[in-house]
């Protein structure tokens, strides 16, 4: 029969210290209840926009702590206590799809704190490039475009960006790291964005 003991993706969700990062909350149902998955152990509230901490030795312990700390009810009361195999399979692609997400976000932020590293020790000439503040959303207008263009220059981007060009102007002489933003300053998903704003994301400060 099926098993999460053999599951590497929920073998590496228990090592963890903490939660996967960018970890969901628990999803809930058409009452509202809590639904918690097979042998989940961590519980994914947040309490004032805080992740709860509470790691527990048992799901059925988890469901207890939910209860009783978070004062929320749990789907599930009264199921078979051995699982069906379809509902094993379902527990497994949720914790592959977690630490899938888990592995995404330290990459990004593995390889943004090398490249924050590698910008600081740039060089022109025998001068070494003043530290750039990069500011993001509302703030955007701020940012000192002629010291990241000439950043850019020489990281070997081009300014601008192919999309830029062929989404505004062919003639503009430098990146203004444009993109589309809603009433908060934030990004809109699937916007025309440029290019190089990814390669500043990672030196937002």
């Amino acid at each position: 029969m099926a098993s999460l003991n053999n599951s590497t993706a929920y073998q590496r969700y228990l090592a963890l210290l903490g939660l996967p990062r960018n970890c969901p909350d628990f999803d809930r149902n058409l009452n509202n209840e809590v639904i918690v998955n097979l042998h989940e152990r961590k519980c994914r509230l947040k309490v004032l926009g805080v992740p709860c901490p509470a790691f527990v030795g048992t799901a059925g312990a988890l469901v207890q702590h939910i209860e009783l700390r978070h004062h929320l009810t749990c789907a599930g009361r009264g199921e078979a206590r051995r699982p069906s195999t379809a509902k094993i399979l379902a527990a497994n692609a949720f914790y592959e799809d977690l630490m899938t997400e888990h592995d995404r976000v330290v990459a990004e932020e593995t390889t943004a704190v090398r490249e924050r590293a590698r910008i600081q020790n740039l060089q022109v000439g025998n001068v070494k490039l003043p530290a750039i503040k990069i500011l993001d959303g509302e703030d955007r207008g701020d940012n000192d475009l002629s010291k990241m263009n000439r950043l850019l220059a020489i990281m070997g981007k081009r300014t601008p960006c192919d999309t830029y060009v062929l989404n505004y102007d062919e003639d503009i002489v430098e990146c203004k790291l444009d993109f589309e933003v809603n009433g908060e300053g934030k990004r809109v998903p699937g916007g025309a964005h440029c290019e190089n704003t990814r390669f500043f994301s990672g030196l937002l400060n």
